[in-house]
């Protein structure tokens, strides 16, 4: 008797393989896409968190300006809350608590009326198709 295995039973498993391969590819891409999308969302709420720490900080003391602008003024002097170059950064004089950066990855900060800012974060997942997130802070 023969050992090994016939022609026939080797092109059953080339064309199993062929059709499992693909599929599992494409498996881990999906899954990969999801885990890039849900690190991007982790890391914008951490940031936030500590945006919005400062922000009601800020606001215990300062009051917000007129304005389309996050500024807000007081006795110490300004402090502005701005996104430059995917990083949000507080902007003070040295008497307000000096400058410092918040965090990455924010797109734009904005006022959005009277009583509430909107920030955006950016984060690549893959080429064209970034995963944005969106916070709004009332106060």
């Amino acid at each position: 008797m023969r050992r090994g295995f016939t022609l026939l039973e080797l092109a059953i498993c080339i064309s199993i393989g062929t059709l499992l391969i693909p599929m599992v590819l494409a498996l881990g891409r999906v899954s990969e896409k999801q885990h890039l999308r849900a690190l991007a969302e982790v890391d914008a709420t951490q940031v936030m968190r500590t945006a919005s720490e400062e922000l009601r900080r800020d606001l215990q003391t300062l009051r917000m300006a007129d304005g389309t602008t996050v500024t807000l003024q007081g006795a110490c002097g300004r402090v502005e809350y701005v996104a430059e170059g995917g990083v949000l950064a507080r902007k003070a004089e040295e008497a307000c608590g000096g400058t410092r950066a918040l965090g990455r990855r924010v797109r734009a900060i904005r006022r959005d009326g009277a009583r509430a800012l909107v920030v955006e974060f950016e984060r690549p997942v893959e080429p064209g198709n970034p995963a944005v997130n969106t916070f709004r802070f009332a106060w």
